[in-house]
């Protein structure tokens, strides 16, 4: 009995993720693809919109493509401007997504690569959120709220997406009946 717990042991340690020679896709496109399960054809796609070089993807940092994209060109706005990009201006920069959400005036969904909005077997939607903030008193225009920080909702952790949410299919109907 004791041999059989020991051997039960090591198999499972040896099977593990660490000890398994997995495919781990080196190449951020990849990467994307097989995190969504999307066809590569759609982040490639996404990247000519944005007029970015498919090789330069991962280049932007270590998150998944579009959200590193989009971090680095709101930093580099803000380091330019001497100040954080305003709602008006990101929804002229954002673009390439299937569905956009209002949340009100201080938070817009953007929904990347797929409807599905429900892990399975196949695509699952990549959602990033940019949340604003108000502007200092002396900006104009005081209404157009200014970027606070940029958040990517896996859709996949049941903690922010339960089986039973209907939120984000509610969001993606509404866009489309919108456009």
């Amino acid at each position: 009995m004791k041999y059989l717990t020991c051997f039960l042991a090591m198999f499972l340690v040896c099977t593990s993720a660490r000890c398994v020679n997995q495919e781990t896709p080196v190449d951020p496109v990849s990467r994307v693809v097989q995190r969504y399960g999307v066809p590569r054809e759609n982040v490639l796609a996404i990247a000519e919109e944005l007029g970015v070089d498919p090789s330069d993807i991962g280049s932007f940092g270590n998150y998944y493509f579009p959200y590193n994209y989009y971090e680095y060109l709101f930093t580099e706005f803000e380091q330019e401007y001497g100040r954080p990009p305003k709602r008006s201006e990101i929804e002229q920069l954002v673009r390439g997504y299937v569905a956009k959400c209002n949340d009100g005036l201080y938070r817009i969904h953007y929904v990347y690569y797929s409807t599905e909005t429900h892990p399975g077997f196949g695509e699952i939607a990549m959602v990033l959120t940019v949340h604003f903030q108000l502007p200092p008193p002396n900006q104009d225009p005081p209404a157009d709220p200014v970027f606070f920080h940029l958040q990517p909702i896996e859709l996949w952790d049941r903690s922010v997406n339960p089986p039973d949410s209907i939120y984000w299919d509610e969001c993606i109907q509404e866009y489309a009946r919108e456009k």
